[in-house]
């Protein structure tokens, strides 16, 4: 996919985090994650910097900019899941 400007996956059932490329897709003018069971940290670089809580609504598990501290325990995983993901690639 070369361009994508516009993503909504919202009330989908998605579980887990969002995928941190996702934040270095340059393209993204607008995305919709609201009302999954996301959890995690939302990243607050890249195209994510534009995006508003509305985005994130419904997902009580998400934190990060705009949407208050992380839980204890998810910065852990958090971690953990950036070192398996930059080892991989």
């Amino acid at each position: 996919m070369r361009i994508l400007n516009y993503l909504n996956v919202s009330r989908n059932n998605l579980i887990g985090s969002i995928p941190p490329p996702i934040s270095t897709m340059q393209s993204l003018t607008s995305v919709d994650f609201s009302y999954n069971n996301l959890s995690g940290l939302v990243p607050g670089t890249g195209q994510f910097s534009y995006f508003n809580y509305t985005s994130f609504l419904g997902n009580p598990d998400l934190c990060g900019p705009y949407l208050g501290p992380c839980k204890d325990g998810v910065l852990v995983t958090i971690i953990n899941f950036l070192f398996i993901y930059y080892t991989l690639l």
